[in-house]
């Protein structure tokens, strides 16, 4: 509710206490010199800020005068009062936050876990979580991207073609490829042959066949004679 009885503090000398009312909003205005930041730095030391900042003792003053200063403030409808002797934090007021511009470098260039964020600032949050997010669907698409050849059989990779196939990465020219990949009539005609093979049940009775057959044939020219 206000701040009063300050002592020994900058040049502060308040005949009347500074009293901030019981709304959300108190505007506490005066020229240059005049004293606000050290009412700020008193509440800051009574609430535990994490930057206080040095109070200094008015250099007017006796140097041997004490700081302090009463800050009356309301708890479940009580109105209660704080002496601060310069050095203590009240506990009841300490989970109360302070904020100005010295406190505001903490959310901006320490990677701190902070109890209050202030609106504005909230815009650094959203925009990081924002870069983020894009961070992993673009990882995601990348990893879909990723291009994988079929494997081929253990016996294939052994053959001359299986070997360049796979030594195949992103420096094999298309000239490279166009020469191992043309299949050409030859080839063709070479493959339906040896699919011909294949299909025969056992090559071994064929060649007995052949051999009765070539026979047979030479029987029939001997007996023409």
């Amino acid at each position: 509710r206000s701040i009063s009885g300050i002592k020994g503090v900058n040049a502060l000398a308040p005949k009347n206490p500074l009293e901030f009312g019981s709304s959300n909003l108190t505007v506490v205005y005066g020229n240059n010199g005049s004293g606000k930041s050290g009412y700020v730095r008193i509440l800051k030391h009574v609430c535990g800020a994490r930057e206080p900042g040095i109070i200094h003792k008015n250099i007017y003053g006796s140097k041997e005068e004490a700081q302090e200063a009463h800050i009356t403030y309301e708890q479940g409808g009580v109105l209660k009062t704080h002496h601060w002797d310069g050095n203590d934090t009240g506990e009841t007021l300490s989970t109360v936050d302070i904020f100005d511009t010295s406190f505001g470098t903490v959310f901006v260039n320490n990677e701190d876990e902070a109890s209050y964020e202030p609106p504005i600032l909230s815009v650094f949050s959203s925009l990081i979580l924002a870069c983020e997010k894009v961070a992993s669907a673009l990882e995601a698409e990348i990893r879909q991207c990723q291009p994988r050849k079929p494997d081929i059989s253990a016996d294939m990779k052994n053959t001359p073609e299986g070997r360049w196939y796979e030594g195949i990465n992103a420096e094999t020219t298309d000239e490279e490829i166009t020469k191992h990949c043309l299949f050409s009539s030859a080839d063709e005609d070479e493959m339906h042959t040896l699919r011909q093979r294949l299909a025969e049940n056992s090559p071994t009775e064929k060649a007995k066949e052949l051999r009765k057959q070539r026979r047979h044939v030479d029987n029939l020219v001997q007996d023409a004679r």
